[in-house]
């Protein structure tokens, strides 16, 4: 039974791997070195490149000489799993995890820093925001939850993790979006002006859906404005299809206009499957104008097909 409890969810490392009974050491030979849990005389909660993480059934090991990663399940009783005092509040048990949760856990706890240990000062580091990294809090347990913050390499940033526990399922989001939610709670209006001023077209666009979310009559009109007069055609597309999810035919005049005057056909598109999507009959004219003599196919396609959509 022992041995069945030691054997590996995946395979971990290039080389041996050999299972010993209860309480004694697993060891996984490597092309460099040999390591084993624990080490005799101390403590195994970070020694020769493994992460272990306390109250769960799960050690992580990192293979140094290939870069490989990867994950097993418990060997022994909890003798192995003093761990991090970071990850002290880590109580909970995953219930049999799967091998493709295993390994992506790896991935997450073991691709460079798991915030809150030390600063990073690796590949970078210039581009970690300090708002990011005061963003960022002490690992803990809440309702079966496992939440971290680490740096990730790839994406010069931080971002927060959550593993379900019992679920087996690891997800995570940027800090840049968890900053940007808690200041949109504060001060909604604040976030969506400087992000309608920036250079940048998706934090445009970006704005212009949390207009939408609002769902307000003055966020109605100022999404009216937009898709009239932002200088950038993707922006005001995006204006456009942000006043359709609305369903409000207020707009029908101002989608009229755009349908008929817009200077690019992508926005005068949008503009005609708006309008039908209002049904509203006030509509009418401009679509038939457009179904008629707009000079982009596409366009009058979508004007005949919103005229059959009017009450």
């Amino acid at each position: 039974m022992e041995l069945v409890r030691c054997a590996l969810a995946l395979a971990l490392i290039v080389g041996g791997v050999a299972c010993t009974e209860k309480h004694s050491p697993e060891r996984h030979t490597t092309e460099r070195k040999t390591m084993g849990w624990p080490p005799s005389g101390a403590e195994p909660s970070r020694w020769d490149g493994a992460e272990q993480i306390p109250g769960l059934e799960i050690y992580i090991v990192r293979d140094d000489s290939p870069r490989t990663w990867g994950a097993a399940r418990e060997v022994g009783a909890n003798t192995y799993m003093t761990g991090k005092s970071a990850f002290d509040a880590a109580r909970a048990r995953v219930k049999d995890p799967s091998p493709a949760f295993l390994a992506e856990l790896a991935m997450l706890f073991l691709d460079d820093q798991v915030a809150g240990q030390k600063p990073w000062t690796g590949p970078g580091a210039s581009a970690r925001a300090p708002e990011e990294q005061a963003a960022a809090e002490p690992p803990a347990v809440r309702d079966g939850v496992l939440e971290y913050w680490r740096f990730h390499a790839q994406l010069a940033g931080m971002v927060r993790c959550r593993v379900q526990l019992d679920a087996g399922a690891v997800s995570c989001e940027l800090a840049t979006k968890i900053l940007r939610e808690r200041a949109l709670a504060d001060d909604p209006m604040a976030v969506i002006e400087a992000e309608l001023a920036a250079d940048d077209i998706p934090q445009r666009t970006r704005a212009i859906e949390q207009l939408a979310a609002m769902g307000t009559p003055e966020s109605r009109e100022r999404l009216h404005a937009l898709a009239l007069n932002q200088a950038h055609y993707r922006v005001r597309e995006a204006a456009v299809n942000a006043i359709a999810s609305l369903r409000n035919r207020a707009s029908t005049a101002t989608l009229s206009r755009i349908l008929l005057y817009d200077g690019h056909a992508e926005v005068r598109r949008a503009a005609a499957i708006a309008l039908g999507q209002l049904g509203d009959p006030a509509g009418r004219d401009a679509l038939e104008r457009a179904a008629e003599g707009d000079g982009d196919g596409k366009v009058r396609g979508e004007a005949q097909h919103a005229l059959t959509l009017l009450e």
